[in-house]
């Protein structure tokens, strides 16, 4: 939510019910607001909503302020059917002379499936006591997250489901299934898919002891194991009975619990192995046969059932992308430390999967360090790519075991909010355009601005997308920074002012448009140029993180 005052009226906030809506679902929009005096007052709510840079509706509400009191203004409008689209909501306040008083924007979109523009967020905490679930999954939907992943909720990781109401976890936590089932049944009510994580081949000391001869060995006999003992690594070949075992665990989880579908974790490492009779097993064809089979299990059970698959380290992703996994979910390691490794890891998952949607777990502290957040964000969705990282309220993913995730400071949370409020708003532009940076770097100038290889500090990166009905850039500021490492602390870039820019086009263009999650609540500004073909010229009016510019073709 992004919004100002400039009157006696305050914007508390201003957000959509839910992560997403479904076609032909009611859409609901909330408007809290107070007034800054002990005064009464009468007022209009006006509401545009908009498709990229088409407007589609308008609404109108009237409110009533009582003295410092908050009010809620709902506005309803029902959802076209359609399978992806991503709306702009605009709003001004007026008083009852007609003079605006404040303005506000968020954004929401519609579709047939979460997995189609998967943002996936996060919980950890399933205590007996735990409070404050409602609230909790309240914020989580003001960021848009329609897909939330419970981990480490599970009794065992080879007897997922729990014996007894209140259990207590491999790490001593004291969890609670019915805590687990509320905020399933929250999630839910938020349009939000309930994903329970598992590990794919992970088993506890005392089962595979009572198992041996189902585990994973090296070459020398002796079994792999993961964290010093803790886990043990068995053996997920197609015809292995722990592969049919944990999958009637996956079956049971599915018609027990009200999750939607199943996340297969694994550790990256081994990647290879033998058998209990010294047999060698092919850990990546392995992988991607279960994958396979937990979807083909989990619809079984629930028709509309996801799989997500975490290829650590992108590996192996060439074999694991064209399965039958929903979206692909890379957890990123070094020596992938840089925002090109960014850029040609999501590169490369959509080549290799046929162009499934991306998440990309990249764990970056938010702790004094907002530009930092902001940059790995913006160049992730620029891509097209979404970035696992929030959940919790307002937390976010420090660190790879998620309870040990940090609470963001309210400027950080901010700002986040107005990232994932325009990738909503334009997703159809992010996730339908295919990647021409090469050429653009080409056809693109930026006068007197530094505009160096993919990814390089002290730059501006100019990230090149063709849409169908045009040409889309991205200008990611790099001005500045120390490093081009995503997961060091940035200081804020060197903004610029009235940026001369110069473009090569190859069709006439109709119109230029821009806009930025840094300003103006992500709405988008026309901008004028000159020229219609070959060489065009026109002014980009600042730069603080990211811009967005989209040059529709005259066709």
């Amino acid at each position: 939510m992004a919004g100002r005052r400039d009157g006696p009226v305050e914007v508390v906030d201003f957000y959509p019910t839910q992560g997403m809506f479904r076609p032909g679902e009611r859409a609901e929009l909330v408007l809290e607001l107070k007034g800054v005096t002990d005064a009464g007052m009468q007022g209009t709510a006006r509401l545009r909503l908009s498709h990229r840079m088409e407007p589609v509706a308008e609404l109108e509400q009237p409110f009533m302020l009582q003295g410092g009191a908050t009010t809620r203004v709902t506005f309803t409008w029902t959802a076209p059917r359609v399978r992806l689209r991503g709306y702009g909501a605009d709003l001004t306040l007026h008083d009852g002379a007609g003079r605006l008083l404040a303005t506000a924007s968020t954004a929401f979109d519609v579709g047939e499936r979460w997995t189609l523009a998967p943002r996936y967020g996060f919980l950890c905490q399933f205590p007996p006591d735990r409070t404050g679930i409602d609230e909790t999954l309240q914020q989580m939907a003001r960021y848009h997250l329609n897909g939330i992943q419970f981990y480490d909720w599970q009794y065992r990781h080879d007897h997922p489901l729990p014996p007894s109401e209140t259990f207590v976890d491999p790490l001593g936590r004291r969890l609670s299934r019915a805590t687990i089932q509320a905020l399933i049944a929250a999630a839910h009510e938020r349009g939000m898919a309930a994903m329970p994580y598992t590990a794919v081949y992970a088993a506890s000391p005392p089962f595979f002891r009572a198992h041996r001869d189902w585990a994973l060995f090296d070459a020398g006999g002796a079994p792999h194991v993961f964290g010093d003992g803790f886990l043990y690594i068995m053996n997920p070949a197609p015809d292995a009975p722990w592969t049919e075992h944990l999958l009637r665990q996956f079956q049971r989880v599915l018609r027990e619990m009200d999750f939607d579908g199943i996340h297969l974790d694994q550790y990256g490492e081994p990647r290879a192995g033998f058998d209990a009779k010294g047999r060698p097993v092919d850990l990546a064809r392995a992988l991607a046969a279960f994958i396979d089979r937990t979807k083909a299990v989990a619809t079984a059970v629930k028709p509309d059932a996801a799989v997500v698959f975490n290829a650590v380290k992108s590996w192996p992703l060439e074999t694991v992308a064209r399965t039958a996994q929903d979206f692909v979910y890379i957890e990123v390691w070094p020596p992938r430390t840089t925002y090109r490794d960014l850029r040609e890891l999501v590169l490369q998952a959509k080549r290799l999967s046929g162009g499934k949607p991306v998440v990309v777990a990249a764990y970056i502290s938010p702790a004094d360090n907002l530009h930092g957040v902001l940059l790995a964000d913006a160049i992730l969705f620029a891509h097209g790519a979404a970035h696992i990282e929030l959940g919790e309220g307002n937390g976010m993913l420090a660190d790879p075991y998620f309870p040990n995730y940090e609470e963001m400071a309210p400027s950080v949370a901010r700002a986040v909010r107005s990232y994932y409020d325009f990738v909503v708003r334009y997703e159809n532009l992010l996730y339908e355009s295919t990647d021409n940076t090469p050429e653009i770097a080409h056809r693109f100038h930026l006068e007197g601005i530094p505009t160096g290889p993919a990814g390089s500090h002290g730059t501006v990166w100019v990230i090149g997308q063709r849409h169908p009905d045009g040409q889309v850039v991205h200008l990611i500021n790099l001005l500045g920074l120390p490093d081009g490492e995503w997961a060091q602390p940035k200081p804020a870039p060197t903004g610029l002012r009235v940026l001369r820019a110069r473009y090569d086009a190859r069709v006439p263009v109709r119109r230029i448009w821009l806009a930025s999650p840094d300003c103006r609540g992500g709405r988008g500004i026309e901008l004028p140029f000159e020229g219609q073909a070959g060489e065009i010229r026109f002014l980009i009016p600042e730069l603080r993180v990211w811009d967005m510019l989209v040059l529709e073709d005259r066709r």
